[in-house]
């Protein structure tokens, strides 16, 4: 059983607001981010993106173009042009849909092609391919030409950052935004408007939350550290380590003891308990 790691359970943080905005975007941007990404993105991996969600969208889009056209034939020509912006929209998402499930398909084929080539040289293989399942994309020429130009200084990493936060995003709201302006498919703008918004909220939860879990493998190995210099050994605390408010047992053989139940399984490899 996997033990309670004191760092975690006494002197981390907790922003309850912060860690709800961030698990409302994971959970709720999704979906609004799949539009968004279909548009900036290829080469998804094949778990995901399926079509199944576009389908659902598609149909959704439908049937509110369906439902709105009979009310819009006897109202303002700006609802006629709101309902074929609309259906451009959602007949130009579902393309490009099917265009990045055909990749999915190519990418799969050309996995088993070169599989069945191997096997033909030797009688025994074991191959292990690099194509990640849940890989969610890199960016298309156009994005990536952006990029490039926005940020020409900045390495690959800090520059797909970017290309995440500020310019997906960036693209889909202020192409809502122009469609509002313009009185034009003033829902369609909305919607895009708003799934810019999400999928921004999303990348940022993500990169947070990665963040995250990297500081706290990071803190924990320095909190066992500290936690050993402290609890067992008794030194005095400097500035720069753990701040140890509890009481221990007088006898350095139980702080030991107590010791390993303050630390996780992986941890007690960095620390010197014996």
């Amino acid at each position: 059983m996997k033990k309670n790691v004191y760092f975690q359970s006494q002197f981390q943080r907790i922003n309850v607001i912060r860690e709800f905005l961030l698990q409302f975007f994971i959970a709720f941007g999704s979906v609004p981010a799949l539009i968004i990404e279909v548009f900036c993105r290829k080469k998804f991996g094949e778990r995901y993106f399926t079509l199944l969600w576009p389908i659902v969208i598609f149909l959704i889009m439908v049937l509110l173009y369906a439902s709105n056209y009979g009310y819009s034939r006897h109202y303002a020509s700006t609802l006629e042009r709101f309902n074929l912006i609309w259906l451009i929209f959602a007949l130009v998402f579902l393309f490009f849909s099917i265009l990045r499930r055909i990749e999915i398909r190519r990418s799969i084929e050309k996995n088993k092609n070169t599989r069945a080539k191997i096997s033909q040289m030797c009688s025994i293989v074991t191959v292990k391919f690099k194509t990640y399942s849940k890989f969610d994309g890199e960016p298309l020429p156009y994005i990536r030409f952006i990029a490039n130009r926005l940020f020409p200084n900045l390495d690959n990493h800090k520059k797909s950052l970017r290309r995440r936060l500020l310019i997906e995003p960036g693209l889909a709201i202020v192409l809502g935004l122009f469609l509002i302006v313009i009185h034009i498919g003033l829902t369609t703008g909305i919607v895009i408007t708003a799934c810019g918004i999400l999928h921004l909220g999303r990348e940022y939860a993500r990169y947070a939350l990665s963040r995250n879990s990297i500081l706290d493998i990071i803190d924990s190995n320095i909190c066992d550290e500290d936690l050993f210099d402290v609890f067992v050994e008794d030194n005095e605390i400097s500035d720069k380590q753990l701040n140890y408010f509890g009481p221990k047992p007088p006898n350095e053989e139980d702080r030991k003891k107590c010791l390993d139940g303050m630390v996780s399984e992986d941890s007690k490899r960095a620390v010197r308990i014996e």
